[in-house]
């Protein structure tokens, strides 16, 4: 098992690359930090290589990547400009090539929302022939596109696993697979059953944080084996034989603190 962090809650763009969280998840003990693709993208030419540079320094790679699209960037619905979504997804995939990223993860859920009114299978098909062609250049990279289920409140499309599952059935590729995140699970009130029986063949990323800590914001640093009902999750991860990565993806009010703590946490949970 691999474990790391994702940047996009913690430093933002030019933050990322001025802040000390390359070095401090380094010194701390992860195994990669996973970064966000529209702030990577927005950054100076001179801001990209300084941050090459900063994770080079800390032996820290970038491994996986998020955030795909901008929310402006409309991937579904009556104002989808293809030629734009395509420059940008290749534009993406190459920038995160670049830095070493085998793993790009497809959840931008204000992106790939429709609008009330606009029929639901033609969105479907839009986003389907989307995810065939990243597939297809995504496997020209060598690398692969993950699938990410968001909650409800955020996207009306491909919210639970089990449809992540299936739409990964329809995409038919050789580089596109699913990722289980447990904030967005919880959010859902899933149960664990499409997970158990799809995650074998189609699981290959986890993002995981504690839901709620109380006086904090949702979604936060994992910093206690008893602070919440875990044990279905991990037993559910370690019975279908899950051996890859998993990414604390949370706010934080005191990362010098909570860092190495939540790290120790997460593999208690999992396992090292």
């Amino acid at each position: 098992m691999r474990y790391g962090c994702c940047s996009n809650m913690l430093a933002r763009g030019e933050a990322l690359v001025q802040s000390n969280l390359i070095g401090m998840l380094a010194a701390c003990g992860y195994d990669y930090i996973e970064l966000s693709v529209v702030d990577c993208i927005r950054l100076t030419r001179a801001n990209r290589l300084e941050l090459k540079k900063r994770l080079d320094g800390a032996g820290l790679r970038a491994e996986v990547f998020n955030s795909l699209f901008p929310r402006e960037l409309k991937t579904t619905g009556p104002d989808v400009n293809p030629k734009k979504v395509q420059d940008w997804y290749k534009q993406a995939l190459e920038l995160a090539r670049s830095f070493g990223a085998k793993y790009v993860v497809y959840g931008s859920p204000y992106s790939k929302s429709y609008p009330l009114g606009y029929d639901r299978a033609r969105a479907y098909e839009q986003l389907l022939l989307l995810h065939r062609a990243m597939d297809e250049y995504a496997g020209q990279l060598e690398m692969s596109l993950l699938i990410e289920p968001c909650h409800r409140f955020e996207c009306n499309l491909i919210n639970t696993f089990a449809e992540g599952v299936e739409l990964a059935k329809c995409v038919a590729g050789k580089n596109t697979a699913v990722i289980f995140d447990y904030y967005h699970f919880l959010r859902n009130a899933e149960r664990l059953d499409a997970l158990i029986q799809y995650g074998r063949q189609y699981l290959r990323h986890i993002h995981f944080a504690c839901p709620f800590h109380p006086g904090e914001p949702e979604r936060t640093f994992p910093l206690d084996v008893r602070e919440w009902d875990y044990e279905p999750l991990c037993s559910a991860v370690k019975d279908i034989g899950y051996d890859d990565r998993i990414s604390i993806e949370a706010v934080c009010m005191d990362l010098g603190a909570q860092a190495a703590r939540a790290l120790r946490v997460t593999k208690e949970l999992f396992g090292r």
